[in-house]
């Protein structure tokens, strides 16, 4: 049987809501595990079998994107986002981004042995875009692996709409001189399934497009070793913030996060905030409550 933590953080009802959260984190008894791993967890006796090799980042600092493609991974499971180590090691100095640029599916990292995250791991959702009069940059904001788009602005002057954030709780976009809303985080604090957050609305303007919402921190990664996780880094999940400028549009819902190992252990801060916009010309912060923790439990 495997001990497990998972952060799973709901967030938004608007722009002014409050959200909640929901954290099962077990690290001194045990959960019965699956039989087999699924899309859940892999067996006491090993996880995974070692094919994808070491994930070794020791000596790179700055920040990277996990690649799939490049590193010459396999993959497995459903969209191929399995991925099978021998150990786990990202650096002190160095970021790994999990992003939908690389990776678009909830993520697995299986490791027969130790894994040590002393830098950090990111699978947070991308910042709204700001208001513009340029249509090249009404983009959706990129979520995290396994997460959902956030809205576009608006512009009722050329008559075309803002729309809402993806995921199923995707905010509702806004009329000219409201703010959009926020995504909501949906699955349950089990996290299983693992799924990451929905995005938040966009907001509409006149003459120019308005400000666009927030990806979900849609990150939704689940690592499991058969030896011990050690986190005296940070691993997070958080939601991408709104933008203040005209009209506030509100941020993406935090994403998911599950531990699961037979020791978990280490000095390091796990987070998976939803961010809304709290008022002020240009302040953004995350919402209400608390939605991240450091180890020790």
């Amino acid at each position: 049987m495997l001990p497990e933590m998972s952060s799973g953080v709901r967030r938004a009802f608007s722009a002014q809501c409050l959200f909640w959260i929901a954290v099962l984190a077990v690290a001194a008894f045990s959960i019965p595990a699956a039989p087999a791993f699924g899309q859940q967890q892999c067996p006491f006796t090993t996880c995974g079998d070692g094919t994808d090799g070491k994930l070794d980042y020791t000596g790179q600092s700055g920040t990277v994107y996990f690649d799939p493609v490049a590193l010459g991974l396999h993959g497995t499971g459903d969209a191929f986002c399995v991925y099978n180590f021998t150990s786990i090691a990202i650096p002190a100095g160095l970021t790994v981004l999990l992003s939908s640029y690389k990776l678009n599916c909830p993520v697995y990292w299986l490791s027969q042995g130790d894994v040590n995250i002393a830098g950090t791991l990111s699978v947070a959702g991308g910042p709204g875009a700001p208001v513009t009069m340029l249509s090249s940059v009404r983009i959706p904001a990129a979520p995290g692996s396994g997460g959902f788009t956030g809205g576009v602005g608006g512009n009722s002057s050329t008559n075309q709409n803002a729309t809402g954030g993806s995921g199923p709780g995707g905010g509702a976009p806004d009329l000219v001189g409201g703010s959009g809303n926020g995504g909501n985080y949906t699955a349950n604090s089990f996290l299983v399934p693992l799924i990451g957050g929905s995005g938040g609305g966009g907001c509409t303007a006149s003459g120019l497009f308005g400000a666009g919402g927030g990806a979900a921190g849609g990150g939704a990664i689940l690592i499991a070793s058969s030896t011990q996780v050690i986190v005296s880094g940070t691993v997070t999940a958080d939601g991408g913030s709104g933008v203040s400028n005209i009209q506030a549009s509100d941020g993406g819902s935090g994403g998911a996060i599950r531990l699961v190992s037979i020791t978990i252990s280490g000095s390091g801060f796990i987070s998976a905030d939803g961010f809304t916009y709290s008022g002020g010309a240009t302040s953004l912060a995350p919402a209400a409550g608390v939605s991240a923790w450091r180890l020790p439990l």
